[in-house]
């Protein structure tokens, strides 16, 4: 009815940290249940974010959700985390995610812990 497709499914191909840094960090270097559920909400009902602004915090090296909301066709997404080996890997998948997309995407730093 409005062009997009009934069923939306994500498929990604993602950069990620090497073992140590995994062993060094792996909080932000971990893929958490959440992530997955929210990226299916997303996609299950994509009128929650369908034009809208979106924003990530605690992205991880992944932002799975944030793809979901690219795929779901956000307006904008900034996806946040305070790592700075996951921020390097989460700009690379997400310039990867709206290379074919007219979705504005980024990523930044948010130290969400500093209380200053």
């Amino acid at each position: 009815k409005d062009g997009l497709p009934t069923s939306l499914h994500l498929r990604l191909q993602l950069s990620t940290c090497s073992k140590e840094e995994k062993v060094q960090k792996p909080i932000p270097n971990t893929v958490f249940p959440s992530s997955h559920l929210l990226a299916v909400l997303i996609l299950s009902v994509p009128e929650l974010v369908r034009g809208k602004s979106v924003l990530e915090i605690g992205a991880g090296f992944h932002g799975i959700p944030s793809h979901a909301a690219v795929a779901a066709g956000c307006g904008n997404v900034l996806a946040t985390d305070v790592d700075p080996v996951a921020l390097h890997h989460l700009r690379e998948n997400l310039s990867l995610a709206t290379s074919k997309q007219e979705v504005a995407a980024s990523a930044g730093q948010i130290d969400y812990q500093d209380s200053n």
